[in-house]
């Protein structure tokens, strides 16, 4: 009998919180997901830029993917993003997306910490809570999933009101609705991303730490909130409600990572602002003055202030510590700006599999190639960097040029049309796909491009912002 009542009040939660079928008769179909993440998307795109970098996007998505493990099959394929912004968040999107902020990674002390912060996240997505916030409101205020992507994020940055975790509008009808995450939610995400956490052999105590060190950036005045702090409430009582399931027990010492401090140190000494990111890595070097990583951070620190020899030296005395690839790259990127095309080409083609290692040594060999006059051989690194990465902005339009010095004009409009389409330019990308059009005698690619030029002609869009732009 008491396992009777047990049993009854266990399913009861379940239901509640839509853990099992019944609750996800209340969220919006798998199918309706998958389109508003593309509304969604297209919003984003507007009004944050999306770090497109191979290290950090490896590295970010492998965590996340390696929590992803501990939980049950789920309808949607995972992806995990960072967003370059200062603000201190994180968030779960629609179909699986999970993003996080550069100024929340950047405050992370170890690979532990952003897994609890990720492992969060995740539970949020799994739970569908964002789909079912969605579903209701959008049941009270008659709006179209396009009306409800329409004024997606606002607040996100920390201009929302406390509470409100997305915001939502449509611009057609003038209503609006506010979805917000409840102290349930946060709950629920908190202990259902804990198993996940544990099971991928993480501590509970990462977490703690991570909003603990978000907490701990709440000064006076509602300007220097964290955001994070306005869109997950009751960060205290969650705190509270964590440090009670760790009691008496010792806190493990983090496992060191040598990938997430490659990863958060790239984030600093790329993306971040060039006097907080040498502030910070001056003051991590001071800290551990021999780890590789923050080596290489700084460097590239240097090198983004025009200090080309500073920074290879920095990244020299690193690949003495930890012979990485991804630092030979950055020597041949360094050799490269500072117009040392012979000594960026011996460097790059020393690297072996330089393709497998993201876009950005196969861009700079490409472009020192071209400057070099050695086209062909141009033309040949630029065929596998449009094989391994068909969407990389860089590598658009240096192929682009590559082909035209080749002579080869049909595909260097189109890899110039792409190029331009991608980054927001749309009178120069519908006038280098008519001229690739005009060029080309493959029925394929014309009618690619005749495709492309239909969906540039219904865009409507402010031009975007991209982080793969850094550098050409």
């Amino acid at each position: 009998m008491q396992k009777s009542r047990y049993m009854a009040a266990l399913m009861a939660f379940f239901f509640a919180f839509g853990l099992i079928m019944p609750g996800y008769a209340t969220a919006i179909t798998i199918f309706e997901e998958k389109k508003l993440w593309d509304e969604f998307y297209q919003t984003l795109s507007q009004q944050y830029t999306i770090i497109d970098d191979p290290v950090i996007n490896r590295y970010v998505n492998g965590l996340g993917k390696k929590i992803l493990a501990a939980a049950p099959p789920q309808p949607f394929e995972f992806h995990f993003h960072v967003i370059r912004e200062d603000a201190i968040n994180a968030f779960a999107a629609p179909a699986g997306h999970i993003f996080v902020f550069s100024g929340l990674f950047a405050i992370m002390e170890n690979e532990d910490e952003l897994a609890g912060i990720l492992s969060h996240e995740i539970a949020h997505a799994t739970c569908r809570h964002i789909s079912t916030m969605i579903e209701q409101s959008k049941k009270t205020n008659m709006l179209t999933l396009a009306g409800i992507a329409a004024g997606i994020l606002v607040g996100l940055g920390g201009a929302a009101s406390a509470g409100s975790a997305l915001t939502f509008g449509s611009l057609a009808t003038g209503q609006s609705i506010s979805i917000a995450y409840t102290r349930e939610h946060e709950m629920q995400a908190d202990q259902i991303g804990r198993t996940y956490l544990e099971k991928a052999g993480y501590s509970v105590y990462g977490l703690i730490n991570a909003l603990k060190s978000i907490r701990s950036r709440e000064w006076f005045g509602k300007e220097s909130v964290p955001a994070y702090l306005m869109t997950h409430p009751a960060t205290g009582d969650r705190i509270v409600y964590l440090d009670n399931l760790v009691k008496g027990k010792k806190a493990p010492t983090p496992v060191k990572s040598y990938v997430f401090d490659l990863a958060r140190a790239r984030l600093i000494g790329m993306y971040e602002s060039i006097d907080t990111a040498a502030a910070r890595l001056s003051d991590m070097l001071a800290k551990d003055p021999e780890n590789p990583a923050v080596l290489y951070g700084y460097g590239l620190v240097l090198t983004r202030k025009g200090k080309f020899e500073k920074g290879a030296s920095m990244i020299q005395k690193a690949l003495k510590i930890k012979d990485d690839p991804v630092m030979r790259i950055e020597l041949g990127r360094i050799a490269y700006l500072s117009g040392k095309t012979d000594q960026a080409v011996e460097i790059l083609t020393a690297i072996p599999g330089l393709e497998r290692l993201g876009p950005f040594g196969l861009v700079y060999l490409a472009r020192a190639l071209l400057d070099k006059k050695k086209v062909p051989a141009a033309v040949l690194i630029c065929e596998k960097l449009l094989a391994a990465y068909p969407e990389n902005a860089q590598g658009l339009y240096v192929c682009g040029r590559a082909f035209g010095s080749y002579g080869d004009m049909a595909n260097a409009h189109f890899y110039l049309g792409k190029y331009y389409a991608k980054t927001g330019d749309i009178a120069n990308a519908i006038f280098h796909f008519n001229q690739a059009l005009a060029a080309t005698t493959d029925d394929g690619r014309k009618k690619e491009i005749e495709k492309l030029l239909s969906d540039l002609s219904h865009r409507r869009r402010q031009p975007v912002r991209r982080t793969d732009e850094v550098g050409m």
